[in-house]
């Protein structure tokens, strides 16, 4: 990932999880999440968001609710260089709280 593909990553990543930690409990807290891809076919986002979900749940980071996230592409099984060409996408991101 380069340059201002890797800065809107890391700003959609942090809104979403943002909304989901509970941040009264943590003040003055920083919580610094580190994704690495080892290899990519497309649709990164969604996955290291739900992933970065599970992290944070697993280290007792307390939240609303856990972060499921799914990219929908209007291209058959799009693998990177075809993401890039795409006319349209939408990526969802939810909380279920119940």
């Amino acid at each position: 990932m380069i340059g201002s593909d890797h800065k809107e990553f890391s700003s959609m990543l942090h809104k979403a999880l943002e909304g989901a930690i509970i941040l009264e409990t943590f003040p003055k807290t920083t919580v610094d999440v580190f994704a690495l891809v080892l290899e990519s076919g497309g649709s990164d986002l969604p996955v290291v968001l739900s992933c970065a979900s599970l992290a944070l749940a697993d280290a007792r980071i307390m939240m609303y609710d856990l972060v499921a996230s799914v990219s929908v592409n209007l291209v058959i099984d799009p693998v990177l260089e075809e993401e890039s060409y795409q006319d349209g996408s939408l990526m969802l991101t939810c909380m279920s709280l119940s």
